[in-house]
């Protein structure tokens, strides 16, 4: 049986090692969280970079560059 004069020293003999994993699960956590945020903007300026160009079946682009002419738009 363990005394509480031996429980108070093993846990102050583990108290740097919990400690050090506690450090490193909230510096993972933040890795993850700037990463998920880098990721999303990546997302957000590809959704925006293909909304940049001509859309399909706009009639100036069709006119300009005599390509879409002949495509039924309205279905």
């Amino acid at each position: 049986m363990v005394s509480a004069a031996q429980s108070n020293l093993i846990s102050a003999a583990l108290a740097p090692t919990q400690i050090g994993q506690q450090i490193d699960a909230a510096v993972a956590v933040k890795t993850l969280n700037v990463q998920r945020e880098q990721g999303n903007a990546v997302l957000k300026l590809l959704d925006t970079a293909g909304q940049a160009g001509p859309q399909p079946g706009d009639a100036l682009v069709a006119k300009a560059t005599g390509l879409g002419g002949l495509i039924d738009m309205t279905a």
